[in-house]
């Protein structure tokens, strides 16, 4: 048999203040105990149930923002370095080495090379194929292929470019340690 919302506030109550008493009917409502008992124990699972749900979420926030706040850390430095990467892949794909040569590092006053030898170089795929972090993540070495040809010859070649990353805290840029691809 089943209770309404106010009955069965008033009979969790009524169970609650006299709990040493076993009596088979009550008096007040003239419901049988075990129905109660059966309506409570439903309520008690469906609080159970809920405030299981309630932990479980809580958790996952908790999780999260702990995810969140270990990510803070070095988020900056990750998102600088995914930008320059970006930016040095376009130079290279659209050919223009002078532009990819400025993610070098250099000595005051040394200008970026002019490359007129690649002038007729063309990018057709850039690959990324791995990348391993090294020196608690200021460096990182990268391995691309690069697929490519020449104006004068329609032959698509592939090279693999093996780039070292540096991270300049002063500056708070990555450099380019190593050489530029060498197209032959």
């Amino acid at each position: 048999m089943g209770l309404r919302y106010r009955e069965r506030q008033s009979v969790v109550l009524f169970v609650a203040f006299n709990n040493f008493v076993n009596l088979g009917y009550f008096a007040v409502y003239g419901f049988k105990l075990d129905d109660v008992r059966t309506e409570i124990g439903r309520r008690e699972i469906k609080m159970a149930r809920s405030m299981k749900c309630c932990a479980q979420t809580a958790l996952v926030v908790v999780m999260t923002l702990l995810a969140g706040c270990g990510a803070l850390s070095g988020g900056k430095r990750s998102s600088q370095f995914d930008l320059q990467m970006l930016g040095f892949e376009n130079a290279i794909r659209w050919g223009k080495f002078k532009s990819a040569d400025t993610y070098r590092r250099r000595e005051p006053g040394q200008m970026p090379g002019d490359y007129p030898e690649y002038k007729d170089v063309k990018v057709t795929a850039y690959e990324l194929r791995g990348e391993v972090p090294a020196d608690n993540g200021d460096r990182i070495t990268r391995v691309v292929n690069i697929d490519y040809y020449w104006s004068s010859n329609p032959a698509v070649r592939t090279i693999e470019h093996t780039q070292v990353w540096v991270y300049d805290a002063q500056a708070e840029l990555w450099f380019l340690e190593s050489e530029l691809p060498r197209f032959k």
